[in-house]
């Protein structure tokens, strides 16, 4: 059985806001990128991974995930 962290509404925009509770006790920054990847062998679920802005800076402003520059 599976934990859940979190329940939260898709807004008209497509937008899901995270509980402050979950950002500040996983000490996660407001201006974190989140990068989004699929779950293999599971079309309803994906995996979020959170990096602050120093991880941005270190890319030079360009997201990279797995080694594939994402914009």
């Amino acid at each position: 059985m599976t934990m859940n962290i979190a329940k939260v509404k898709i807004d008209k925009q497509g937008r899901i806001t995270l509980p402050d509770k979950f950002l500040k006790g996983n000490d996660i920054d407001t201006d974190a990128w989140v990068i989004i990847k699929p779950v293999y062998n599971d079309s309803n679920a994906c995996k979020l991974t959170f990096n602050n802005k120093e991880y941005y800076s270190q890319t030079k402003g360009k997201i990279v995930i797995d080694g594939v520059d994402g914009g």
